[in-house]
């Protein structure tokens, strides 16, 4: 392929309308070698004939036009781009220079119709009085980032779309299995532990409510404890506290499950089952280790269940099953504290 020089070169221009090029201005001259030498992709329209000039660096843009290119009109050359840019250009020929990012431009380099995207200013060329000669372009391609970025939307929002779907379908499950629990135990006499499990099941879809939104990737604990303590906290009677921590989804769930059975508990015979009760949630990392702290304060003293049901055996076996529970019912309340490796709560 021969150089944007060579190709200059090859213009008969003692028959062309900017005459020889020993007789064009010094500041042309000026202009011309330093475009040759840019590294960037470059062009120069010079004078009212407008005769595009370009570099090396813009030679892939012209396609099948690279050849008849050097020494073009410019409005002539790129007829299929002109109307999109031709505001822009008077303006820079009047004496004012803009810049663009990602602007659309349709064109036809190669027979067919095709959207382009690109990145470009207009400089005016000046003479020593202020006069514009010419108009200097500095021009990238986008197309690329721009079809990267349109399917990467597209494949956001088929995600989004499916989500939606997906969450749809699970709390039609959760209903129908509330549904059918509500059926088969509606004999059962302690209809205190269908509200429970019905209650837990009403966590679980919160949960992955939580996990669909962040499309299964990584969620904060914040964005795992607000609807679990919405079930509960309605009067505003939780402090929560803990840095920016990303849970894996697994890590999602057993703490949407282990918060839901500790509010749950506090509810009923704790902290929150009293106006001046308090309960303090917090977070932290040492080290290794994922550390979530559980206080009760101002309500009834805490002791410990006479049996063991599925709530207890949760709470004791701690976050992600990792057995690391330390749990202490005193007078002044309950309290816990669960800990885990930080691997095994960040990654699945």
């Amino acid at each position: 392929m021969q150089s944007a020089a060579s190709l200059l070169e090859a213009v008969d221009w003692d028959n062309h309308p900017l005459g020889p090029r020993e007789a064009w201005p010094e500041t042309l001259g000026m202009v011309v070698n330093s475009l040759l030498g840019s590294p960037e992709s470059m062009y120069l329209v010079w004078g009212s004939e407008r005769v595009f000039m370009f570099n090396d660096a813009y030679r892939p843009i012209l396609g099948p036009r690279l050849e008849a290119a050097q020494g073009a009109r410019f409005e002539d050359l790129w007829a299929d781009a002109w109307p999109s840019v031709e505001p822009m250009f008077l303006k820079a020929e009047a004496g004012e220079a803009s810049r663009v990012i990602d602007m659309f431009i349709p064109m036809e380099r190669y027979g067919e119709p095709e959207d382009t995207w690109w990145t470009f200013s207009y400089t005016p060329v000046r003479d020593d009085a202020g006069a514009v000669l010419g108009v200097l372009c500095i021009t990238n391609e986008t197309t690329g980032k721009m079809r990267t970025e349109a399917a990467h939307a597209e494949a956001v929002a088929q995600q989004e779309l499916l989500n939606h779907e997906l969450s749809h379908r699970v709390k039609n499950i959760m209903s129908m299995v509330q549904a059918i629990a509500a059926q088969s135990l509606k004999s059962v006499q302690d209809q205190g532990a269908v509200r429970t499990f019905e209650d837990r099941l009403i966590a679980l879809g919160h949960a992955h409510d939580v996990l669909l939104q962040h499309q299964w990737r990584p969620a904060s604990v914040r964005s795992v404890i607000g609807p679990m303590l919405d079930l509960h906290d309605g009067r505003g009677q939780v402090a929560v506290e803990g840095p920016n921590v990303l849970l894996a989804a697994d890590a999602s769930l057993s703490l949407s499950l282990l918060l839901h059975e500790l509010a749950t508990n506090a509810a009923k015979y704790g902290a929150l089952s009293v106006e001046a009760g308090r309960v303090s949630l917090s977070w932290r990392i040492e080290g290794e280790r994922f550390v979530l702290d559980w206080r009760e304060t101002g309500g009834p003293p805490a002791a410990a269940p006479a049996r063991k049901g599925f709530g207890s055996r949760l709470i004791s076996t701690g976050l992600r099953a990792a057995r690391e529970a330390e749990l202490i019912y005193a007078p002044h309340g309950f309290s816990a504290r669960f800990t885990a490796p930080l691997e095994r709560m960040t990654r699945d």
